[in-house]
């Protein structure tokens, strides 16, 4: 192989590199969004958030999943900047010497070593936010289906058309309405 169809099989090999690292992140983005839409819906749909416990892993788990996602769009602004950048050293620098392959290198570490930390934020921010967010659930889930369950139990129905619940309200049907008695 000479030295050209080493350049090409680089080229396209880097190509395909770079199309995989593009569709991961534009998964992951996804999935961040995704991610902080189930969450909320989640919680409010199946957790009483104003009276729930430790109310603050849910909170602090939104804050790590909008920080992903700011990692995620950082990368992105990033990864293009770098691109840009080599595109125009490459165009206006003679190559062939040492000293501009060098400041090429430089530049291209430097894209890379940038990019690794925003990488690591990302995904070390969204996984954080993931486990915050299930052990909020896993602590109030229990809770909410025990009072759920305290609420709908019926303990007795006496002839007057009296309901008795365990939460030690009383209601009268009367007219086909529950009504509430103080006891």
């Amino acid at each position: 192989m000479d030295k050209k169809d080493k350049i090409s099989y680089r080229n396209t090999v880097s190509k395909e590199l770079s199309d995989k690292e593009n569709s991961i992140d534009n998964t992951v983005s996804y999935i961040t969004v995704g991610l902080i839409a189930f969450f909320l819906t989640y919680n409010e749909k199946f957790i009483n958030i104003i009276s729930s416990s430790y109310r603050i892993l849910m909170y602090l788990s939104v804050i790590f999943f909008i920080f992903s996602f700011i990692f995620g769009l950082l990368d992105k602004f990033y990864s293009v900047k770098y691109i840009k950048k080599i595109i125009a050293f490459t165009d206006n620098n003679d190559l062939s010497l040492d000293e501009n392959e060098n400041q090429l290198f430089s530049i291209w570490e430097t894209s890379e070593r940038v990019l690794k930390y925003l990488k690591r934020g990302l995904y070390f921010t969204l996984c954080l936010g993931v486990v915050l967010e299930i052990v909020f659930i896993a602590i109030n889930i229990e809770k909410k289906a025990s009072i759920d369950s305290e609420k709908a139990k019926v303990v007795n129905i006496n002839n007057k058309d009296t309901v008795v619940v365990n939460c030690k309200d009383t209601f009268v049907v009367e007219k086909n309405c529950l009504k509430n008695i103080k006891k």
